[in-house]
């Protein structure tokens, strides 16, 4: 464990490196360890990633699960891939059980963990930390279970956001980082020369300490679909995003999926089809256009042009987007502006929480679009 340790320090440079091979930018990364058996974290509550990023704003958090090699072993990939489709589908990252767990807990902003090694990785690394549940699998005294103390437990049925923007490192985590992980900084070569003793022989040449490899999420597809609330902000809207997958319809929140997105269910109620990928403008006006012939349910549908979108309302009206925002979240501005009557030319903000974007609408008639 203390070589291993070591080797988490020593990549803590990386740890920008790691973020942007997770996609993670300026969100907070929420990892979930968990370890195997029935006190695990997704042994005990399989549903706690869901819920994470159902009760996360998805532009401000990124949830991910780092699973205990023995589940993937017990379960094979593709099961696991199965058992999460619907959270993969809302944008979570599933690490490979042969990499990616040192870079995680490197990229991370706050561990939730069970009681498995993790858990003392992350402690001695400074992280936040919530528990999952105690665990009578360990002994009293040891330093799992006095970590299991010093840490809050995670309550699934209150507010997970205030849970997680208020988790702290536990106190003094240099001192439980020294009594667990041994010869820190030297741990490797100690290692290698008890092995070689033992061996009776000695080493080629002075061992090498590897940083931790770049994580590979397995299976990761960005989130397509969204139940999103919009309000009045201002001079602008802010527009807060759920992973429709796993979050319910609510009053007050409009449906947005992307036009390729998996769950065609969710398509066929959107209020909102979006398609990320760019074009010119005659063509997005043309495959919004076709988008809102296909799906009568949908009020407006937008496809991004450089340095933008163009959003096509049903009835006629066209509104050309000047902004560096998502497409989905440009289409949730206009749809708000629509609702409220406030549809017109002029300068506006989009407030998604991370990141506020500038939007520069211009309104014109265009042709009529259906009913």
């Amino acid at each position: 464990m203390s070589a291993e340790f070591d080797r988490l320090v020593s990549s803590l440079p990386l740890r920008a490196r790691y973020r942007r091979r997770l996609g993670v930018q300026d969100e907070r990364l929420v990892v979930v360890a968990s370890t195997w058996g029935v006190d695990a974290a997704v042994g005990r509550r399989p549903e706690l990633p869901m819920r994470l990023l159902a009760g996360l704003p998805h532009d401000q958090y990124r949830v991910c699960l780092v699973a205990h090699p023995n589940l993937w072993a017990a379960h094979g990939g593709r099961d696991l891939e199965v058992l999460f489709a619907d959270e993969l589908d809302a944008g979570m990252l599933l690490l490979p059980p042969d990499s990616g767990w040192h870079a995680a807990l490197v990229a991370a902003d706050v561990v939730v963990t069970d009681h498995g090694s993790l858990g003392l990785y992350a402690a001695g690394l400074g992280r936040s930390l919530l528990l999952t549940d105690l665990s009578a699998e360990i002994e009293p005294g040891t330093p799992v279970a006095d970590l299991q103390h010093l840490i809050p437990r995670l309550d699934v049925t209150a507010d997970l956001r205030t849970q997680i923007d208020n988790a702290l490192p536990p106190e003094d985590h240099r001192a439980l980082a020294e009594r667990v992980f041994a010869n820190q900084g030297g741990a490797h070569e100690r290692l290698q020369d008890l092995i070689y003793r033992l061996l009776k022989t000695a080493p080629s040449r002075p061992p090498a300490l590897h940083r931790a490899p770049d994580p590979t999420p397995v299976a990761h597809r960005p989130a397509a679909a969204f139940r999103v609330r919009t309000a009045a902000a201002g001079n602008g809207v802010s527009v807060e995003r759920r992973p429709a997958q796993v979050q319910p319809p609510r009053e007050g929140w409009h449906l947005a999926v992307e036009e390729g997105a998996s769950n065609l269910r969710l398509t066929q109620k959107a209020s909102i089809i979006y398609r990320e990928d760019p074009a010119d403008e005659a063509q997005a006006v043309a495959l919004a256009s076709s988008a809102l012939a296909a799906y009568p349910g949908a009020r407006i549908a937008a496809a991004a042009v450089a340095g933008g979108a163009v959003v096509v309302v049903r009835g006629g009206r066209l509104v050309r987007a000047t902004s560096t925002a998502a497409v989905s979240v440009i289409g949730s501005v206009v749809h708000h502006l629509l609702l409220t009557g406030c549809l017109a030319d002029g300068e506006h903000t989009a407030d998604t929480g991370g990141r506020r974007d500038r939007l520069g609408l211009r309104v014109s008639p265009g042709r009529p679009t259906g009913p």
